[in-house]
């Protein structure tokens, strides 16, 4: 795993993800970026090698923040 700061969550449709706290698209595009994760916590990456995400909306981000499930934390 990174060493970024983050939270660790289950979405609704059980795909876990870590949100990153530093979110670079927030402010410019009100955009939060989720990375997906697997069973053992670690990113998944697609075949360019680099992890695979999910962007949402912040209202869409919010809405499915409630009904996640907090894993953990990531420091």
């Amino acid at each position: 795993m990174s060493r970024k700061p983050g939270v660790i969550a289950k979405l609704p449709d059980d795909r876990m993800v870590i949100v990153y706290r530093d979110q670079p698209l927030l402010e410019k595009k009100g955009k939060v970026i989720l990375s997906l994760i697997d069973e053992n916590y670690s990113l998944i990456l697609g075949e360019d090698n680099k992890p695979k995400i999910i962007i949402q909306d912040v209202h869409v981000y919010n809405e499915s923040m409630q009904a996640a499930t907090l894993i953990g934390y990531v420091d």
